[in-house]
């Protein structure tokens, strides 16, 4: 977890590549000339849990003092 650089809960994407589907992701890299890394965690389960682990996973990053973004856009 030391390259990542965000947890990311929401609707990855914009304008009309926007998904449709809510997800859990890790992104890593944050460099214009590459596009970032992604890792999508449980998409195969339920909204209400995807958000119950995100915040799960939320505590977890504070606990631990890694810097790195936490965005949350449901």
């Amino acid at each position: 977890m030391s390259e990542a650089e965000e947890l990311f809960l929401g609707h990855y994407g914009s304008g009309s590549d926007r998904e449709s589907a809510l997800t859990l992701n890790i992104l890593y890299g944050n460099n214009a000339q590459q596009p970032r890394k992604r890792e999508i965690i449980g998409l195969w389960l339920a909204r209400d849990i995807k958000i119950k682990l995100f915040a799960t996973i939320k505590d977890f990053i504070v606990v631990q003092g890694w810097k790195m973004d936490i965005t949350q856009n449901d």
